[in-house]
């Protein structure tokens, strides 16, 4: 109890700038109000517990979505709302936890932590995205591809452009024309297009000679590219 007092007198009088964290566990808070610090929030170098390196290969995580990405000279860890590095601060950047995964940056390469913050996809990407619906877009020497939520590359990194997946497919640009790929990297629709858009109730703009069309999930032409522009209506 001393301890976490002690970290927590730290943290309210540490300055401004880094926020608060409030431990609300604690039984001399009770009749206390409580004002819960927003996500991100930085906390202070001197109410953070100092953490060997070494707990990078088995950190106490039970569940990264929990944990708060901080930044201390310069580099990223995370910690617990006791102010703990679960996460050492080693990374040169950190993305928001999605999915269960968190993106982290090192020695200028992206990889990806695991929920229990085990580091199960080796930094070895120039750019990644987080985890958005099981997938990532991730770049390697240069070209785009994908990864599933196992960290299985579902569709190899080999494509000069990629969006991500909707309605099951995935636009993609090989040397300067789109096409769709399915979730395994199988070509749907082929590359034959200046510019697409990604598919909307089955639906999917296209580009072809400066003027934009719409076609189906089997590529058939719903119309003619004949339009000067392309905006979907939001439901």
């Amino acid at each position: 109890m001393k301890n976490i007092l002690s970290i927590l007198i730290l943290t309210l009088f540490s300055g401004w700038g880094y926020g608060q964290v409030v431990l609300q566990s604690d039984e001399s808070l009770k009749n206390m109000p409580i004002k819960k610090a927003p996500a991100g929030t930085r906390v202070s170098v001197r109410a953070v517990e100092e953490v060997d390196e070494t707990a990078l290969k088995q950190p106490k995580v039970a569940d990264i979505n929990k944990l708060f990405a901080v930044k201390e000279n310069n580099r990223y860890g995370m910690v617990d709302m006791e102010g703990r590095y679960a996460i050492p601060p080693i990374y040169e950047n950190i993305r928001a936890a999605s999915c269960n995964r968190v993106a982290v940056k090192l020695n200028g390469l992206w990889g990806y932590m695991n929920i229990k913050g085990m580091l199960d996809i080796p930094c070895q990407f120039e750019e990644a995205t987080t985890f958005s619906n099981g997938y990532a877009l991730v770049r390697k020497n240069g070209l785009w591809g994908m990864l599933d939520s196992t960290g299985k590359q579902c569709i190899r990194c080999g494509y000069e452009r990629i969006m991500p997946a909707n309605e099951g497919l995935v636009a993609a640009c090989s040397e300067g024309q789109w096409g769709f790929l399915d979730m395994k990297g199988s070509l749907e629709i082929p590359f034959a297009y200046e510019e697409v858009t990604a598919f909307h109730n089955g639906k999917a703009g296209f580009k072809i000679g400066g003027k934009w069309g719409i076609m189906n999930r089997k590529g058939e032409i719903l119309l003619d590219a004949r339009f000067d522009s392309l905006i979907w209506k939001k439901n």
